[in-house]
């Protein structure tokens, strides 16, 4: 990664898991600006709580409290996917002449990501770095152990052959 890469898409779903890995990374590159993604509405037990955040809302909360400047976290809260979430950070990227970019997720989403973002920046002249977050629910390293490791690998690939057939 450049000098020249200060802005960092943090994409959303598990914003705990994700604005915690990005809060890190806050501290590693203090000149940065981080933009958290994510459209959807929040689960169900929020709203019977009457609680109504989208993802990019929660995710950009919890860097807030763990210490990132509010100044330094934005929003961009209208896709729903992983897919429209490259979409979205494309368009802004263009609009924004930005040239290098960092996208954060989860560990087990680097393969999906990386098939959705490369080739289409690479196209318009963006270089994209990817950091995975950690995990919480279950370790990489053994994840058949583990229920959540189970379920999220699983639908991990479902969605890889999904995103294969529609885009």
């Amino acid at each position: 990664m450049t000098s020249s890469n200060q802005t960092f898409f943090v994409l959303g779903g598990n914003g705990f898991e994700r604005g915690k890995g990005a809060s890190v990374l806050a501290q590693e590159f203090p000149n940065a600006q981080f933009i958290c993604t994510g459209g959807g509405d929040t689960l169900n037990e929020m709203r019977a709580l009457g609680l109504y955040y989208t993802t990019a809302n929660l995710t950009r909360k919890c860097m807030l409290e763990n210490g990132v400047d509010s100044l330094r976290v934005s929003e961009l809260g209208v896709a729903t996917s992983t897919y429209e979430e490259s979409e979205e950070i494309l368009s802004y990227c263009i609009t924004n002449n930005l040239k290098e970019i960092s996208v954060v997720s989860s560990d087990f989403h680097m393969r999906r990501i990386s098939m959705v973002f490369e080739e289409k920046f690479q196209e318009k002249g963006i270089i994209v770095h990817f950091f995975g977050t950690e995990t919480k629910d279950f370790k990489a390293q053994s994840w058949w152990t583990f229920e959540a490791g189970l379920i999220t690998t699983f639908n991990e690939y479902i969605k890889i052959v999904y995103y294969v057939f529609k885009y």
